[in-house]
């Protein structure tokens, strides 16, 4: 996945959209995996895109060159085709293993 850097230059990031992410996310926000609920929204997706690439490279070894802001400046600037693809990953991600965030999300609109 390629997200714009800056004009010029793009960078490839990559994301873990796995339990190790949702920890970290916990982690940052000093909560545990049940009181994600606590955590502002829109708070919880930027935490969560990026407790995502800490993940994907914390699993290789290698270290985050980056701060949570550049990731979401460079987020900002993605292409419609990014970040579509962003979406779809995010929305097929598994909590604890169990049920997808697409279907916690049909399950929330069903209970409406």
């Amino acid at each position: 996945m390629y997200i714009i850097k800056d004009g010029f230059r793009k960078r490839r990031l990559r994301f873990s959209f796995d339990m190790l992410a949702w920890f970290l996310v916990c982690e940052t926000n000093g909560v545990e995996i049940g009181e994600l609920d606590k955590v502002e929204e829109n708070k919880l997706f930027d935490d969560f895109l990026f407790c995502a690439a800490r993940s994907y490279l914390m699993q290789r070894g290698k270290r985050v060159r980056f701060t949570r802001e550049q990731l979401l400046g460079w987020v900002d600037k993605m292409t419609r085709g990014d970040a579509r693809r962003l979406e779809k990953e995010i929305m097929q991600s598994r909590v604890m293993g169990q049920k997808t965030l697409e279907e916690y999300a049909e399950e929330g609109k069903k209970k409406r």
